[in-house]
């Protein structure tokens, strides 16, 4: 899966690995490094970090919060959401009609977070005077419905994410780290533990796997994690 963002840029990396600017014969390996690097940790964190407009569905919580899945969130183009009984993540013809849609600052808002006022590093949209209802259910032979969680029943359009320029530092360095360890991943494709000059002999690390090259760069993206409870 490619990155929606790369976190790292072939400056960047050349300049971590001593590498001069005017040495090019691995340039194509270090930005395959770089985009590997970014999409493993998107993998890992469970979202998209490219700024980008985004079409999400979610199940109502019954509480008055609900938390997007991409982080920071920018109350600019204007964040608009549907809550809809029948809506099954928008596969219904009928689903999220018009009528349901609310009204942002009025039914809903999203909870300011950072000092320009505009954006939410936490990316909790909050209801007003109510909260994200679940579904209701009646199954054959009860005389009345119950309260079920929420199937896909929250349409949210939001505009969320990071560009190069504000990506976090601890991001960039994350990247920056992993694909340095690729780097010296090959070309034996096993980690050097040691190595004698004269006579040359080395010694490798097997075997060599994705959540071991991510162990070292884990404390610096647990942060910006989506975890799953």
């Amino acid at each position: 899966m490619a990155a929606s963002l790369l976190m790292s840029d072939l400056r960047e990396l050349k300049s971590l690995l001593n590498l001069p600017d005017g040495f090019v014969a691995q340039d194509r390996n270090l930005l395959f490094m770089i985009s590997m690097a970014s999409a493993w940790i998107e993998d890992y964190l469970g979202r998209e970090l490219g700024s980008k407009a985004r079409t999400e569905y979610y199940d109502g919580t019954g509480s008055f919060n609900i938390t997007l899945r991409s982080r920071p969130v920018f109350t600019t183009p204007t964040i608009r959401c549907w809550v809809s009984t029948d809506g099954f993540w928008g596969q219904p013809t009928d689903s999220f009609p018009a009528a349901d849609e609310l009204v942002y600052g009025d039914d809903f808002v999203l909870r300011i977070d950072q000092p320009n006022g505009v954006s939410s590093r936490s990316g909790i949209l909050a209801r007003r005077k109510s909260f994200w209802r679940p579904s209701r259910i009646r199954e054959q032979g009860y005389l009345y419905p119950y309260v079920d969680h929420g199937h896909g029943n929250v349409k949210v359009i939001y505009t969320a994410g990071y560009t190069t320029d504000t990506l976090p530092e601890e991001l960039r360095f994350a990247a920056a780290t992993l694909a340095t360890k690729m780097w010296h991943y090959f070309p034996e494709a096993a980690e050097i533990t040691s190595e004698n000059y004269e006579e040359r002999s080395i010694t490798l690390q097997l075997p060599y796997q994705k959540s071991y090259l991510l162990g070292g760069v884990k404390p610096l993206l647990n942060a910006f994690r989506n975890w799953k409870w």
